[in-house]
């Protein structure tokens, strides 16, 4: 038997920011410090915001 792979969509965590280095959606990423929010076309580019709980 095979197991499907199921592609990874990086748009499933975007939220409504937008880039500050290119204009693109942000998504919400769990880093080793923390939440933060990241351009959603990294590796191209490596814009970062940080997650602020309100």
């Amino acid at each position: 038997m095979s197991n499907p792979v199921k592609a990874f969509d990086s748009t499933s965590n975007a939220v409504g920011l937008q880039c500050p280095k290119c204009g693109s959606s942000m998504v919400l990423k769990d880093g080793i410090y923390g939440k933060f929010y990241s351009c959603s076309r990294f590796p191209r580019c490596k814009g970062t915001r940080s997650y602020l709980k309100m």
